[in-house]
Parts: C-alpha cells; sequence; structure tokens
C-alpha cells in the first residue's frame, strides 16, 4: 500500500450487532444509472433498503462501486434500488454481481474520499437481515485526523454495529 497521510486503511469492526438489512444477487436492468433492477432474495418491503448502500462489481473492469441507496421499491414489476448519486457510465451493467448491506459512512471534519463497505454475516434468507463481519475499503481517502464511522441503514433496522477507523499518520 502506498503511504497516504491521514489515510483510513482499516475499519476495525468492535461489535457486529444484528438485524442490518442484507441481500445479495445480479443487476437484472440498468434502464438508468440512478435505477437498477436487482434479482436476488430481495426483500419486498418498499424502503426496506433505503439508506444502506449497494455494491457493484463490474466483472469487465474489475472494479468496485459503492452507492448510497435512496430508495427501494418492490412491486410486481420487480425489485428496484434507486442510487442517491447516479453511477458514472460504464460502471454499472446487466448480471454485476451486487450486494447491498449497511451503508458506511465516514464523518470528518479533516479528512475525505473514503469510500468502504460491509462484508456481512449470518445473513437471513427470509429476512434479508444479518451483522457486519467485516469492512472492507475501496478507496482509503486523505488527510484524516479523526473520523467517525456509522454504519447507516433505514430507521428501525440494525442495531449495534461499532467500526473504528485507523488513520495512517
Amino acid at each position: 500500500k502506498t503511504a497516504i497521510d491521514g489515510a483510513i486503511f482499516n475499519l476495525v469492526v468492535e461489535a457486529n450487532g444484528s438485524g442490518y438489512p442484507a441481500d445479495s444477487g445480479t443487476i437484472f436492468t440498468t434502464d438508468n444509472l440512478s435505477t437498477v433492477k436487482i434479482r436476488g432474495g430481495s426483500a419486498t418491503s418498499n424502503g426496506f433498503f433505503s439508506n444502506c448502500g449497494i455494491v457493484v462489481t463490474n466483472e469487465t473492469t474489475n472494479q468496485t462501486y459503492v452507492k448510497e441507496i435512496r430508495d427501494y421499491i418492490s412491486n410486481t414489476s420487480g425489485n428496484y434500488v434507486i442510487v442517491k448519486i447516479p453511477f458514472a457510465t460504464g460502471q454499472v451493467s446487466n448480471n454485476n454481481p451486487y450486494t447491498i448491506g449497511p451503508f458506511i459512512k465516514i464523518d470528518s471534519k479533516t479528512g475525505s474520499n473514503c469510500v468502504a463497505y460491509p462484508i456481512m454475516q449470518s445473513v437471513s434468507n427470509t429476512n434479508f437481515t444479518g451483522s457486519v463481519k467485516s469492512i472492507e475499503i475501496v478507496n482509503p481517502g486523505k488527510n484524516y485526523k479523526q473520523a467517525n464511522v456509522v454504519v447507516q441503514t433505514a430507521p428501525a433496522y440494525g442495531t449495534g454495529a461499532i467500526v473504528r477507523a485507523v488513520i495512517s499518520p
């Protein structure tokens, strides 16, 4: 790893928590860059994955993209994830694998651009919830002097996960 002042190369899970929304599968269609239709276990409650994160691996470019979910809609036409900031052209396409879990939000007054996502464990195939096992970092960011890690989901889902940022000197 290259030395980057104030980068976050490690997010330590100090408590796994429980009841966090979780799902995995493949992208079914990408009609536009803000809304993707997914196929997987896919919960049927509207809003269930709101404020969570979706992690998409583009198998063509071998790149991983993390987006915060604005809304989740499930109806007779399918299951749809609407992201807060659209994917860029070429980032996501049909049949790319995805996972959904809590959105890992890094709050800091000094640093920026750390992007991470949770690896979930004990995921139930009936109620689509689980606990946070570990955190993968996509981009370590830079210039962090302090950072608070928020494990974010829709209200009333998930509790008890504690994640601590380890900041490089």
